[in-house]
């Protein structure tokens, strides 16, 4: 691809003074800092207590801060607890790698380090929650003379005096202030997208099955405006790079409603960057399509399906009007022959995306090569935690390929900060249900602040380690449904700890020096490992990663057979897309990721998903009428008997389809006894019959079995094909003409002689003198 998703350009930044900021300030949809305890009962489900850290007052401290952390602690053992205490210590010492992180917040033991602050929790029921503030004077830790950077930071609990087994740990992000030059040590972020719509499902039509995710609280309208708010505080560049499904776009342009034709306004502005590259149509599962063991042509079919058109009822388009004109002309174009929405040419060069929590292998890289795509996705899900940033040309078999790399503990946390909290499976969002109290509780917001500290000391080491010249790209997955207030709120937590700006996503080429091969890609090996490591990496909650599953590869086989199958039996027509566009997007469908996504076991059991079973049927229902289809040429013949050595062989041919249809009518003895002289071909009207005559020679007599075939212009079987069982009796003309004429001489010969005969008994007779009565004599 001569143009990759993402590429380096940073802005200098001045000396940095030391950072704070006021909890309520920091993100506002985040839990406030409490500082009365509030009990909250919940069910006993573990054998020791759970902390949270739930506030900060600073994200980022320095001299003369004063550091107030808000603990949630949660009785969910079994035993009250009588007197509880907090514990809260700070080490000096800095963590000076991305690793060190990792293994500090995943250690399985209770340590910790030295104590700072203490805090008195007081007696708790079991089941029961409550929050305390505990506060820490920064200039008590004597931090003055280290280097900016995270430093260990621990929570435990002590019940009379013994640790209750609960312990948390965090960072705390110190920053000296004046003196420490940033200028060169940024943390350069860079954002990619994929916009795809839901598991379409073609027993009604696709546009219903859109409006929900395009709709206000939708799932592709929430991204969309969380995209553009990224693009508003980049300034001066675009750091979002989309990868849209065209597919989408093409089902959107075909409505009437005002909500969708406003969605697609919102992708034009976001699109008009030239940062957009389109995903293959109908967003097909990569992987599934490498293990089918297709073809070159037939991976090329997979990933250029064409798009689908407006229906032919309604004839609805992308309305015209100054309000949607911008969407029709910047995030797509329609033509007005036949309102079909095209992929504008200010897009980028087709992108591959790997599905989340597929595993990348040597076979699914050179078959996204062998489709014809150069640059390739590969999801965080799919790499090794520690996985950093890059662009790099991989070579295969077929060729190079560009793989872009996010940064594998960077993605997954700044999905999971922006995820909306109560995110249903139809895209839309829940109104949160109301407590006991009558506030509004929001599931999940108590891990907010540790996931938001992880991911700030993680810019912190980059920032120090990174050129400012290369951007970590952030990659977010399919499923991404963001809360764009939490959007806004992350990027101000995190480009006001003054290490972190917003890179532009430019497109560039990789070094030439960048080449490597598959082996050196940070990948993990298999579906297991990837959910295990991706949830150990963050937090103790961690983040689940649905492995999702694919079609067999007999069905994809099949079905792939039947696309080459209906796309050649529509070249019979000056109108193919008549033909073929309706039945594209079935044979597409069961193959794209969003089935995938929807029939793992963690989303089947939910209420309303879709099954394994659903996918089944829309697979055999695409089978089913591509089979319905292929029947629509046939050619057919009533056995006959050929007694000369020359003839013409009646053959009827039929056309069921739409359209006008030029074929050509192939004859194949399966017997050398019979030959055939020509092929003719022959343009029939829609909806009829025609018969043709095929000449056709006789060696020798005998039977013969006839394969009849119908052509295409290009001499490719298609249609129905059918048999003829022919008597052929060469030479039976000429023997039964000999026969004939035998006959005819003996017949000739024999009336003479009875004409001779019966002239000699009339003579005779007169001359006796019996003659006719009639006759008289004087």
């Amino acid at each position: 691809m001569s143009r990759p998703l993402v590429s380096a350009v940073a802005a200098a930044v001045t000396t940095v003074a030391a950072v704070a900021v006021p909890a309520g300030g920091l993100l506002s949809s985040f839990p406030p800092t409490t500082t009365t305890p509030a009990v909250v009962e919940t069910s006993s489900q573990l054998a020791t207590p759970v902390l949270a850290l739930s506030g900060l007052s600073h994200l980022v401290v320095g001299p003369g801060t004063e550091l107030s952390l808000s603990v949630l602690v949660s009785n969910t053992s079994e035993r009250p607890l009588a007197s509880g205490l907090i514990d809260v210590g700070v080490g000096w010492r800095r963590l000076g790698s991305r690793d060190d992180l990792s293994s500090w917040v995943q250690g399985s033991s209770q340590r910790t380090v030295t104590q700072v602050a203490t805090e008195s929790v007081g007696s708790l029921a079991p089941g029961a929650s409550r929050l305390v503030d505990v506060v820490v004077d920064i200039d008590r830790l004597h931090l003055d003379g280290g280097a900016r950077g995270p430093r260990p930071l621990s929570v435990s609990l002590r019940d009379a005096g013994e640790l209750s087994g609960a312990v948390l740990r965090s960072f705390l992000l110190w920053d000296p202030g004046s003196g420490y030059d940033v200028t060169d040590s940024l943390a350069s972020l860079a954002f990619a997208a994929p916009l795809t719509g839901p598991a379409f499902d073609l027993d009604s039509d696709l546009l219903p099955q859109l409006e929900p995710l395009v709709a206000s609280t939708g799932r592709l309208d929430a991204a969309v405006q969380s995209l553009a708010a990224i693009n508003a505080a980049a300034t001066g560049s675009q750091a979002v790079a989309a990868a849209v499904d065209p597919a989408v776009m093409a089902v959107a342009a075909a409505s009437d409603d005002q909500a969708v034709l406003q969605w697609l306004s919102r992708v034009a502005a976001l699109t008009r960057g030239g940062q957009t590259s389109p995903l293959p149509p109908f967003d097909p599962d990569l992987v599934a399509l490498s293990r089918a063991d297709l073809s070159p042509q037939d991976l090329v079919d997979a990933v250029t399906v064409p798009l689908p058109s407006p229906p032919s009822d309604t004839g609805s388009h992308v309305n015209n009007s100054n309000s949607t004109g911008s969407a029709s002309n910047s995030a797509g174009t329609t033509s007005d022959d036949d309102s079909r929405w095209t992929v504008p040419d200010t897009w980028a060069s087709p992108l591959a995306w790997l599905p989340e929590g597929a595993i990348l292998t040597p076979d699914a890289l050179h078959s996204v090569t062998a489709s014809g795509l150069s640059s390739l996705v590969i999801p965080a899900s799919s790499l090794v935690p520690s996985a950093s940033s890059s662009s790099v040309s991989v070579s295969t078999e077929a060729g190079l390929v560009t793989a872009l790399i996010p940064d594998g503990t960077l993605s997954p946390l700044i999905a999971q900060l922006t995820q909306a909290p109560t995110a249903g499976l139809d895209g839309s969002i829940e109104s949160p249900s109301p407590s006991s109290d009558g506030t509004q509780q929001q599931p999940g917001l108590v891990l907010d602040t540790e996931l938001l500290v992880r991911a700030a000391a993680e810019t912190s080491l980059i920032a120090d380690g990174f050129s400012r010249d290369k951007p970590i790209l952030i990659a977010l997955p399919r499923s991404w449904h963001p809360d764009p207030a939490r959007v806004s709120a992350l990027l101000d937590a995190l480009t006001g700890t003054g290490w972190v700006s917003l890179a532009s996503a430019t497109p560039s080429a990789p070094a030439a020096s960048d080449v490597t091969d598959f082996s050196s890609l940070p990948l993990l090996t298999d579906t297991a490992a990837a959910t295990t490591a991706t949830t150990t990496a963050l937090t103790p909650s961690g983040l689940s990663v649905p492995s999702g599953s694919t079609l067999p590869p007999s069905t994809v086989r099949t079905l792939a057979d039947a696309r080459t199958s209906v796309a050649r039996l529509a070249s019979v027509t000056d109108e193919p897309s008549s033909i073929f566009g309706p039945l594209s997007a079935a044979l597409a469908l069961p193959v794209a990721v969003a089935w995938r996504d929807v029939t793992s076991p963690s989303m089947a059991t939910q209420p309303g998903a879709l099954t394994e079973g659903d996918r089944s049927n829309l697979a055999n229902a695409a089978l089913h009428q591509s089979r319905m289809l292929s029947e629509s040429l046939s050619a057919t013949a009533a056995g006959v008997t050929l007694i000369s050595d020359e003839g013409s062989l009646p053959i009827s041919v039929r056309n069921d389809l739409p359209a006008q249809a030029t074929v050509t009518i192939e004859l194949d003895p399966r017997d050398p006894r019979l030959v055939v002289d020509d092929r003719p071909t022959v343009t029939l009207d829609p909806q009829s019959s025609q018969t043709v005559y095929v000449p056709v020679r006789a060696i020798a007599s005998g039977d013969v079995t006839i394969g009849i075939y119908v052509l295409t212009r290009d001499g490719q079987h298609t249609g129905a094909s059918a048999t003829l069982d022919l008597r052929v009796r060469a030479g039976w003309e000429t023997a039964g003409t000999a026969v004939a004429a035998v006959i005819l001489l003996l017949l000739l010969v024999a009336g003479i002689v009875r004409t001779i005969r019966r002239g000699r008994s009339d003579s005779r007779q007169g001359a006796d003198g019996l003659t006719d009565p009639a006759l008289r004599v004087p």
